[in-house]
């Protein structure tokens, strides 16, 4: 250590320092300077490669020639020392390899390592010395691999496509259901994004056909899309099985002509719940089973739109509240009979009281202006429920009967009284203007009015069969149902328009309303349907090919029409590519949990 110069400074004020004391002095601090860095060097040499390593020393080389038991070479094989990163090497086409190894300290012995993924890991032990050769030729010992079939059953017929249901749980959707977000990117659309209900192909929303479980699903007829609607019927986390065509369907699905949503719940054989809250609702659902032959659903949704709500155009106080209960009960009786039970409670309330809206138009220097001030309040709910029940019978292979029978029910309220007063002006648009933004001057007033009390109470049941025969290219359906409706409906809806103080339209002699709506109606009629189609997939290796054709039949007693409505589907897919071996690699790390994959087509 370099002594502080500090020591050897003279004080300003001392008078006497002897010449032979400063001499010595000053031989101590050049003996110091220099003899200092000498030290340091002496003690940290630094090495070839510029760091303080200490000395080097030069390593060993393993080489040698890796086989199997037979004597052939072994090519791909990885050699590796164990405990040191970096150190590795591989055989090559004749199975040689050559591998520099450090020197471990303190004469410590190393452990080299053959891996290959198919023969066992082989492991040799070696004391080297710096700069030996060390020739070693392993024997590598042939791996057995256990074999594992993975056996997929190919659905016959690919006119539906089916929806995997694990992969749209996180779809973002304000309206809360990934079924209904996943439509949407399907093709599915909607008059806005809280809206639970779909179009497709420019249909209404009444076209869409729903299936939960081969049952028939109904729909609300009254309620306004967008903003007074639930819960789509089917419950995401009930669902096992998701498939949806948005048009050209085969023969076995219904008449309405926009699309196909078919659902299939769950089979629960453990238990399983969950619970999900969030400032828009919560949503909980309960899977029970025996683990053999009896399995239980239940699933409960809540859901409040308010927030969501208070960003339309137009301002005031939203209650909108959707309450939803479903279950299914199955029951497996023996190997050829099977059972269910699926019920369904909704109860949604929509209340709507209107402040005000302001809407602009025009061009950047001539803008117009409308607000609207509102009076009155929307009221509209609907309490609906459902129940079916449906016996399988599968008297032997490839054969399975079904009976259902199911009923629905709804009761839907809309009472609306609003009126609204309107002032039209021209914005100023003059930026020096203190009014800049503002309506500058009227143009117009005026006011409307909308009233309306109405009420719809709809019951629908229906009895079907189903049939199903599978064989060997050929896979036959048929079916036959009978369905009674009853619908008794109330309407007493009309609109007032009020400009500049008379009434449109008028005619000078008394107050006329713009839209009068009233009515009574009971409607009872009855529906008679049947179908029969074959799916032929015949074998071939060099196409995938399905042919779907047959013909469905619709009475409707209300207008005494038959409807005949044949239908045919192709599709076909080459196979340029056959899959028959998949090998599984692990990390390189263990080879241990190693297994060779059949895969078999049916």
């Amino acid at each position: 250590m370099i002594p502080s110069l500090r020591a050897f400074r003279l004080p300003f004020f001392s008078l006497c320092v002897r010449p032979a004391a400063l001499w010595a002095m000053g031989g101590l601090l050049l003996v110091l300077v220099f003899a200092g860095p000498a030290n340091i060097l002496a003690q940290n040499p630094v090495n070839s490669a510029g760091g303080n390593s200490g000395t080097q020393t030069e390593p060993a080389t393993v080489y040698g020639q890796v086989r199997d038991e037979n004597g052939d070479p072994v090519e791909d094989a990885n050699i590796v020392v164990f405990g040191q990163s970096g150190v590795g090497a591989t055989s090559d086409a004749e199975g040689r390899y050559s591998l520099e190894v450090d020197i471990p300290p303190s004469g410590e012995a190393i452990t080299v390592v053959f891996t290959h993924v198919s023969f066992e890991t082989h492991y040799r032990r070696f004391t080297v010395t710096e700069g030996k050769f060390y020739r070693y030729d392993p024997g590598l010992t042939e791996r057995t691999l256990e074999i594992i079939t993975i056996e997929d059953e190919r659905e016959r017929q690919e006119f539906i496509q089916a929806i995997p249901v694990e992969s749209i749980e996180y779809v973002p959707n304000p309206a809360g259901d990934p079924i209904i977000a996943a439509l949407k990117q399907l093709g599915a659309a909607s008059n806005n994004e809280l809206s639970s209900q779909y179009s497709v192909r420019g249909g209404n929303y009444d076209e869409n056909l729903v299936y939960v479980n081969g049952f028939e699903i109904y729909r609300p007829l009254v309620v306004r899309s967008g903003q007074q609607e639930g819960f789509p019927f089917p419950n995401y986390q009930l669902t096992e099985r998701v498939a949806f065509s948005a048009g050209g369907f085969e023969a076995r699905y219904g008449d309405k002509l926009s699309s196909v949503l078919d659902i299939t719940y769950k089979k629960p054989r453990e238990f399983d719940a969950s619970l999900a809250l969030s400032l828009l609702g919560g949503q909980a659902h309960v899977e029970v089973g025996n683990g053999e032959n009896l399995g239980f659903l239940l699933g409960v949704r809540h859901r409040d739109n308010s927030y969501l709500l208070n960003s339309q155009n137009t301002s005031g106080q939203y209650r909108p509240s959707f309450t939803d209960v479903q279950a299914l009960v199955n029951w497996e009786a023996s190997e050829k009979w099977e059972f269910e039970a699926l019920g369904n409670l909704s109860r949604n309330q929509f209340r709507f009281v209107p402040e005000t809206r302001s809407t602009s138009t025009g061009l950047v220097n001539d803008v117009i202006r409308l607000d609207v001030f509102f009076e009155g309040q929307e009221r509209t709910g609907y309490l609906t429920g459902m129940g079916g029940l449906s016996a399988t019978h599968r008297p032997r292979e490839g054969l399975q009967l079904k009976w259902l029978a199911s009923s629905y029910r709804a009761l839907e309220d809309e009472q609306f009284d609003i009126i609204g007063d309107y002032f039209l002006g021209e914005v100023e648009e003059n930026l020096g203007e203190d009014d800049f933004g503002q309506v500058a001057f009227g143009i117009g007033t005026g006011s409307f009015q909308n009233y309306a009390r109405n009420r719809i109470d709809s019951w629908v049941s229906n009895l079907a069969f189903n049939g199903f025969l599978e064989g060997d290219q050929h896979f036959w359906e048929w079916g036959a149902r009978y369905q009674h409706e009853f619908i008794e409906d109330w309407i007493n809806d009309w609109t007032r328009i009020d400009s500049a103080g008379y009434s449109v339209p008028q005619n000078g002699n008394e107050v006329q309303l713009d839209l009068v709506l009233k009515g009574n109606n009971q409607v009872r009629s009855n529906r008679y349907e049947a179908y029969l189609q074959d799916t032929w997939t015949p074998d071939s290796s060099a196409i995938n090919w399905n042919l779907s054709y047959g013909v469905r039949l619709n009475y409707w007693d209300l207008n005494r029409e038959l409807l005949v409505s044949p239908r045919v589907q192709t599709s076909f897919k080459p196979n340029f590519f056959e899959a028959t071996k998949l090998i599984n690699l692990f990390n390189t790390s263990s080879y241990d949990n190693l297994y060779e994959v059949t895969l078999v087509k049916h």
